[in-house]
């Protein structure tokens, strides 16, 4: 072999084994740099050349430099970051929720609603205690002004997550955009000699990070690039395209504004499925907000609406059919009737049971909350001069051929009193002194509002009747009841109203229309334990998660992670080799300082 031969296949061992040496150098720098792939170099022998004689090879060469990698492991690492992205979101947030129903220490709505009940039955015992009829009322205040702290809490949650829902959509938007910009940059780089190793890492790592923000899904193009689109389909990048998140119209069923993609008309907000943000949607829209009538899911204000508007309904029924210390001469509804641009088309062309009572709509149009309950039946009103002496009148109604206008026609026509609209609510005014309901098996007074104890449509404007605060002598306690000669009778000493209420706390009930009939407090605690519930299966779902990903990670640090120990021993390695090398330098110069004194 000549002598050029042996320089040059030393050369080329130098030059393979330099560039090795810088491989693990660049392994060893970027140890600690998130997402990185240990690189490792590929050597080849070059074979010999033909000649007509024996020879030898012709050294070494590097034929690749490569990333360490097992796609698959990638992969599901990226995938198994979603769900983990979105319950982490959940957890941020849920204990608040589980708080605003915080009933321990008796320091919830159901020790509340205990003291309410607790009320009643003293008022029954003593009748003619002003101070059992004040405390009444009081109780009622109490209940009343905690529910709208829960709700004051419940919409307070969601507004911070809302805003998180912003920040989050521009994380977004920073990444979608450097995935593209650093795209390019490979598909440039292919069509050289240098592969872009550490430009896919850096590629690898905001897809897994884009991947705990919203779900996405790889799809690998020919020319080194990526297209990235969400499990719905929405494209979000390819080549020199990437997405961009906005908030903007139409609103959301909570109220809030919906997601569109490059200002497009369509709100995708419910076409995210993974990811943080989709935690933090579900979290606002499903878990705070949820409507079955929407999203198949009811959320837990939701719940504290529906829980709040039996009570209100079960306790204004009982309520509009008791008399107070005295006979009426004169009460208005709590409940208004419309809002002003639409109190005419509700109220006089708008039949009861047609009337659209949806107290959790954001574009609640004012129907009073109860008119729902309403049924066909008959109000029975007691009337007359004195308390000793009284009349009895009749009045049918009948939802399904009446609206809110032909009823208060018909409580106007009646002789016991006056009915008229006063600041959008039904005022009655006795016709002859004193009026009183006896029975009302339609509803009809307790959806007008007439004789309730609490108004407001829901937990937000649950408030107590400020007539029966101002004037306690209006508080219910007994019924008007007919004597053996068919004449009715007032008795101010009656306890019959007071025990109705008091017997509210084991009455049965259905408030979220399941068919399961409880008591207030049996329905609140299922509230709060499934709550409760929800939170630990969340925990135990991110624990597993975690277990999981752990797992992955450690799967792809044994593939893809820069061992010191391995990277030392190559470090080793290589110098050797390169030394050598340098070895066969001296050598083949010596061997040609020989031959040039041989001549």
């Amino acid at each position: 072999m000549p002598l050029a031969d042996v320089l040059n296949i030393a050369k080329l061992g130098l030059l393979a084994n330099q560039s090795s040496l810088k491989v693990v150098s660049h392994n060893i720098s970027n140890v600690n740099t998130p997402g990185y792939s240990k690189q490792n170099t590929r050597m080849g022998s070059i074979g010999a050349v033909t000649t007509g004689r024996p020879s030898g090879g012709m050294g070494v060469v590097i034929t690749q430099v490569r990333r360490q990698v097992d796609m698959l492991v990638e992969k599901r690492l990226s995938n198994s970051t979603s769900e983990l992205g979105r319950l982490e979101a959940r957890n941020r947030y849920l204990p608040f929720v589980e708080e605003t129903f915080n009933n321990m220490d008796n320091d919830g709505l159901t020790s509340r609603l205990e003291n309410f009940f607790s009320a009643a039955d003293q008022l029954s015992d003593n009748v003619t205690n002003t101070v059992g009829r004040v405390q009444l009322m009081g109780e009622a205040e109490n209940v009343s002004r905690f529910v709208n702290d829960m709700y004051s809490s419940m919409t307070e949650v969601t507004l911070p997550i809302d805003d998180e829902i912003t920040v989050t959509l521009d994380n977004i938007n920073k990444r979608l955009q450097s995935i593209r910009d650093i795209n390019l940059d490979i598909i440039k780089q292919e069509t050289t000699n240098t592969p872009p190793l550490d430009l896919l890492d850096q590629r690898q790592q905001l897809i897994n990070e884009l991947g705990d923000l919203i779900d996405v899904r790889t799809v690998e193009q020919n020319n080194g690039g990526v297209s990235l689109m969400t499990s719905s389909g929405k494209l979000l990048v390819d080549y020199t395209y990437a997405a961009h998140f906005t908030r903007d119209q139409p609103m959301t069923d909570s109220g809030f504004m919906g997601i569109r993609i490059d200002d497009r008309v369509e709100d995708v907000t419910n076409l995210v499925f993974n990811g943080e943000l989709k935690g933090l949607i579900e979290l606002r829209d499903t878990v705070v907000h949820g409507n079955p009538a929407t999203n198949g899911e009811s959320g837990w204000l939701y719940r504290l609406n529906a829980f709040v508007g039996e009570l209100r309904w079960q306790t204004n029924l009982v309520h509009s059919q008791t008399v107070g210390a005295k006979m009426q001469t004169g009460q208005t509804g709590v409940f208004q009737l419309g809002d002003t641009t639409d109190l005419a088309g509700d109220i006089y062309t708008t039949f009861i049971d047609q009337l659209v009572v949806d107290v959790n709509d954001s574009n609640y149009n004012g129907v009073p909350p109860d008119m729902d309950h309403v049924q066909n039946g008959t109000l029975t009103i007691a009337y007359g001069p004195d308390p000793d002496n009284l009349s009895v009148d009749s009045i049918n109604i009948n939802p399904a051929t009446m609206t809110i206008e032909d009823v208060r026609a018909a409580l106007d026509a009646s002789p016991a009193f006056s009915a008229v609209y006063d600041s959008n609510r039904v005022k009655l005014t006795a016709q002859d002194t004193y009026y009183g309901v006896v029975s009302d098996t339609s509803g009809i007074m307790a959806a007008l509002g007439i004789g309730a104890i609490f108004g407001g449509r829901n937990a937000m404007e649950m408030s107590t009747n400020q007539e029966m605060i101002a004037d306690n002598r209006m508080v219910g306690i007994g019924h008007i009841v007919q004597a053996d000669d068919g004449t009715y009778q007032f008795d101010d000493g009656n306890n019959q109203g007071a025990l109705a209420m008091s017997n509210l706390r084991s009455m049965r009930v259905d408030p979220f229309s399941t068919g399961d009939n409880a008591t207030f407090a049996s329905h609140y605690g299922q509230i709060v334990g499934e709550l409760g519930s929800l939170i630990m299966q969340d925990k135990n779902s991110t624990t597993s998660l975690e277990i999981q990903q752990e797992f992955i990670t450690g799967v792809r640090e044994s593939v893809s992670g820069v061992s010191l120990e391995e990277e030392l021993t190559d470090l080793i390695k290589f110098q050797r080799a390169f030394q050598a090398s340098g070895k066969m330098v001296g050598a083949a110069d010596e061997l040609m300082q020989s031959v040039l004194q041989m001549l």
